[in-house]
């Protein structure tokens, strides 16, 4: 699969934002070496090596415009959902946010389940883009 030089350009954009604005984020990427290093997969996590609710981590949904109803929506709802996060896990963890489920389709197993245990082919190749 050929990558065109503008989506290229994106992706180091997006993955260079991650890395200034959350020093976190890790994506993990497999990649098929059998099939000439084709994507079979990616997952995005979260590695936390303190407390992140110590210092106030303040969640905001910055992709609306200032004082917008939906930046205001958007941030009151992501304060909730992440609620019972900050009384659990306030310790050192990791915390997926994209799953692996994002697998190229001859990688996903027979049945769609992902939690059965239905193996994927064996990842003996794993490439972290952190």
């Amino acid at each position: 699969m050929t990558v065109r030089p503008a989506f290229a350009t994106n992706i180091q954009v997006q993955l260079a934002q991650h890395k200034a604005t959350q020093p976190e984020s890790h994506w993990i990427k497999v990649v098929d070496l059998d099939a000439g290093g084709e994507l079979a997969g990616a997952a995005r996590w979260l590695v936390y090596e303190r407390d992140p609710f110590k210092e106030g981590e303040e969640v905001v949904a910055d992709w609306w415009p200032e004082a917008s109803m939906g930046r205001e929506f958007a941030t009151k709802t992501l304060q909730q959902l992440d609620a019972p996060r900050g009384k659990m896990a306030r310790r050192p963890h990791f915390m997926e946010m994209m799953p692996p489920t994002h697998l190229s389709p001859m990688w996903r197993p027979k049945g769609g389940k992902y939690s059965e245990g239905a193996t994927v082919k064996p990842w003996e190749t794993a490439s972290n883009e952190a």
